[in-house]
């Protein structure tokens, strides 16, 4: 039977595809966030099946329903996710059948099915007349609570003429029981089976864990939490307890080991749920039985839970209130609320309904892998909640991480987070400088930063007594197991949960709490390198410090002079100098690869460490914390990348394995690529220093102190921009390269282990002077970047090398010669839009913007009959080297 798809947007914000199950495959995910005080669950849905395809908590290696890639979900969310099988009770005929299948496989008995989707949940709806039945499903995540978990409300409602009576069996054919990784699913499935048990059947909350860690270690491991499932059936809002639980699929599936079909419920005339079941070394289900009576227009409601517990004691110890259907109309309306609380700030009324939701939708978005700002008062830290990873089933290839606390942060890149909080200032003004400090301090002394940012942990401050601050907030008798809980490092979720486990309770409303605890706190930047490092990471900075001034403009003189807060992040991975990383790769190709190397001296010197081990110190790594300004921050960052123009003096090389924005040109590393967004990026930078000279009014004599490894790194950079005239102008930008490259890997090796703790001073017009020569080198690069005839900018540059010189050493990776590059040829890679788009940003002359952007609508970037921008133009012909 074909069934039209429609599309269309409801008054109350749903988004409806009729017919899902024939439209166009696609994946989206819930919220997974569950209040402040909830335990969050990442939970994925495609719109196949009954949509739930893959949930759990924390990460993909501890999964309830096993995390599938998109193309997998497609195919398997019919058979593996949520079923529901019904038996209608006729004594003519036989009659059985599954809801929510695609239509050709119950042409006998059509149905109309949509699926609707919210930003808090999902729903579905199939009306099929010929049973008489009309099936509601609904999803939403459990917020507020000390466990994470999925509801799931099924509702079953008689649209025919006369009565039915019906066995229902619904639930999942596969549960994952906790314990089992990612990589135990997909490398070591029939193995892992040895491990499983499900406990609890005869409570009506089974419980379903490994009884050891399976890894193959001397050390066993053993495991108190679960995963679980409940659910019970209610009448007019009466249920009478939980309701009786499968877990072995062979008694409802036989053989059919596919889970298509469901041969034992179906051919047993009176199917009931064994007084034994397997428990043991297999993989579980989760399905509940029900008998259900229903009158012409009567309806009965399934509800059920499915989620992870602590303890097999705790699930027991609320199992009655979880199988009360008003604790799912209770959480249900909770979770709306917070959702929608959280879109607030950007409430918008126009004339297209689409648009309106569209705007709330995004800016969930952002909270999702930004964070969202909680503050508690103008002394203490702001810090965020809810962020992480953008873990979709499309990007598989993420490790996403959601904290399971109260307050839950994730990990997230360096690059989404900051580009998603530029804005937060504009909708929390208390957020103040706390971006600025958080971002710029993990910026490292050679200009780059790790990849991976964690939530943020608080420590007290050295000599703190919180005696004082924590009267009247708790009671005095639990001061002193406090100031216990307080005396390492602690994030607020997990400081709250563990007063709750030891009963402390506040007095006083939590942000005053906490806000009292916060303010004797020190704040820790949590990181980790990861992976390379991204040419584009550092040029989001600004916008932090713009969107911040723009807010509080008469700051600029403190943020930028007087606080003294300003680190720098300390990594054991560093850039390999080129005589390191420049290989001859075979047919005289000369690739520039593994250009990093972990440093395991300077490991040992950081792991050593007791307190704020990745903060770069004085006396090369052994003396204390060096704190400097933002302005030696910014002026560090500039120097870098001054010494980092590339051969043909176009752009920022991508000397670091890793590429710009664009990951896909993951490949350009490797070529010599080069690109300019960052170079527009360091116009920007440099104009914004000299302008706040300016606008600060400065006196040219007015001294500021630096590392002496910066001033001298400046010093040098200035230097070599002035020798560089003397040179002949076809040679000028490789002997700019060569001798930059020089002195920047002199500067990296003195730095390697820290500032020696001496400082030099510059004054203002020292460093004016400094900037414009920094600034009219830069001007020469943006005039080789432009295309005259496309009245453009290119984005990305290929230098293939021509001459070299052996080195007689030997790369220990592959094994190929090392080489020194003594020539260069210059190629423009088709344009990317990235590049006109950060020149337009750079530009302050409105006349020279709107040239750029007439010329862009005539390039190949500009699709006319879709009026939309692509990425790139056509790649055709260009090297499949580049990614």
């Amino acid at each position: 039977m074909d069934k039209k798809v429609k599309y269309y947007i409801e008054p109350d914000s749903e988004f409806v595809i009729e017919n899902y199950n024939h439209a166009t495959a696609f994946s989206n995910f819930l919220p997974g966030i569950a209040g402040l005080f909830g335990i969050p669950m990442w939970v994925f849905y495609v719109n196949r099946g009954q949509g739930i395809c893959s949930f759990g908590v924390k990460s993909k290696d501890n999964p309830i329903m096993e995390f599938m890639p998109a193309n997998r979900a497609y195919q398997l969310t019919s058979s593996q996710g949520f079923r529901t099988f019904i038996k209608i009770k006729d004594k003519k005929k036989k009659v059985f059948y599954e809801p929510f299948r695609p239509h050709f496989e119950n042409s006998a008995v059509p149905a109309d099915q949509k699926m609707l989707i919210t930003s808090h949940g999902l729903k579905l709806v199939e009306k099929n007349p010929s049973l008489g039945l009309e099936i509601t499903v609904e999803y939403f995540t459990v917020p507020n609570e000390s466990f994470a978990a999925l509801a799931r409300i099924v509702t079953f409602k008689n649209i025919s003429k006369k009565d039915i009576s019906a066995d229902i069996l619904d639930g999942t054919p596969l549960i994952i029981p906790y314990g089992v990784s990612d990589f135990f699913l997909q490398k070591m499935r029939r193995t892992v089976e040895a491990w499983m048990t499900v406990e609890n059947l005869e409570k009506g909350a089974p419980f379903y864990r490994l009884k050891v860690d399976p890894r193959d270690v001397s050390e066993v491991q053993f495991i108190d939490e679960g995963n679980f499932y409940l659910s019970t059936l209610a009448k007019n809002g009466k249920t009478n307890g939980a309701l009786p639980i499968l877990v072995d699929p062979e008694l409802i599936f036989g053989q059919v080991n596919d889970f298509s079909c469901p041969v034992n419920f179906i051919n047993e005339k009176k199917f009931n749920v064994p007084g034994e079941q397997i428990q043991q070394n297999k993989l579980p289900c989760a399905m509940s039985l029900a008998d259900i009576k229903l009158k012409k227009g009567a309806s009965v409601t399934l509800y059920s839970l499915m989620g992870h517990m602590s303890s097999k004691d705790k699930l027991n110890s609320i199992v009655r209130q979880l199988i009360a259907p008003q604790f799912f109309k209770d959480k249900r309306e909770e979770n709306k609320k917070i959702i929608e609380e959280l879109q607030e700030p950007v409430f918008t009324v126009s004339g297209e309904k689409g648009y309106d939701f569209y705007c709330r939708q995004t800016f969930l978005d952002n909270v999702m892998r930004g964070g969202y700002p909680v503050s508690c008062g103008d002394h203490s830290h702001v810090f965020y909640a809810y962020s992480r990873k953008h873990g979709d089933l499309e990007r598989d290839y993420n490790r996403f991480y959601i904290d399971p606390t109260y307050f839950s942060q994730g990990n997230g890149n360096f690059r989404d987070m900051n580009q998603n909080r530029r804005n937060d200032i504009f909708f929390n003004p208390d957020i103040k400088d706390s971006n600025i400090l958080h971002f710029y301090n993990l910026l490292q002394p050679d200009g780059f930063n790790p990849l991976v940012l964690c939530g943020v942990r608080f420590r007290l401050k050295t000599g703190t007594d919180l005696t004082e601050s924590l009267k009247g907030n708790i009671a005095d008798k639990d001061i002193g197991r406090l100031k216990e809980l307080l005396a390492e490092a602690f994030t607020p979720g997990r400081l709250f949960m563990e007063m709750e486990k030891l009963s402390i309770r506040m007095k006083t409303p939590w942000q005053e709490f906490l806000g009292a605890v916060l303010k004797n706190c020190d704040i820790i930047y949590d990181a980790e390198h990861s992976e390379g490092f991204w040419i584009d990471h550092w040029t989001y900075n600004l916008d932090l410090v713009e969107s911040y001034l723009s807010i509080y403009p008469e700051k600029l003189k403190e943020i930028l002079l007087d606080k003294k807060d300003f680190t720098f992040y300390d990594n054991f991975f560093c850039v390999k100098p080129r005589s390191e990383k420049c290989i001859l790769n075979g047919g005289n190709r000369i690739r520039q690869y593994h250009a990093l190397m972990r440093d395991s001296k300077k490991e040992h010197v950081i792991k050593k460490r007791e307190h704020d081990s990745h903060l770069v110190r004085t006396r090369k790594g052994e003396g204390s914390v060096y704190k400097t300004t933002l302005l030696v921050k910014l002026l560090c960052l500039a120097v870098n990348k001054m010494a980092s123009l590339d051969p043909s003096g176009t752009g920022i090389e991508m000397e670091a394995d890793k590429p710009g924005w664009c990951d896909s040109m993951n490949g350009l590393p490797g070529l010599f690529g080069a690109s300019t967004p960052e170079l527009f990026e360091l116009k920007r930078q440099l104009m914004f220093i000299l302008d706040a000279f300016k606008n600060l009014e400065l006196e040219d004599n007015c001294k500021f102190k630096l590392p002496e490894e910066i001033y001298d790194f400046l010093k040098s950079i200035e230097s070599l921009i002035n020798r560089q005239y003397k040179v002949l102008a076809k040679n000028r930008d490789f002997y700019y390269w060569d001798n930059a490259a020089t002195i920047k890997e002199k500067y990296r090796e003195k730095i390697k282990f820290g500032f020696t703790g001496n400082e030099k001073s510059l004054t203002v017009s020292e460093s004016k002077g400094m900037l414009k020569i920094f600034l009219s080198k830069i001007e020469g690069a943006v005039k080789k970047a432009y295309i005259p005839s496309k009245k453009t900018y290119t984005t990305y540059v290929i230098n293939e090398v021509t001459d070299f010189k052996q080195t007689g050493k030997i790369d220990v990776i592959t094994g190929s010669p090392l080489v020194r590059p003594t020539g260069f040829k210059s190629t423009r890679v088709p344009l990317f839009l990235e590049g006109v788009v950060r020149a337009i940003k750079s530009e302050k002359d409105m006349k020279k913007v709107k040239v750029l952007y007439a010329a862009l609508k005539k390039t190949g970037l500009y699709d006319k009959k879709l009026g939309m921008y692509k990425i790139n133009e056509s790649m055709e012909g260009v090297s499949k080297e580049v990614g």
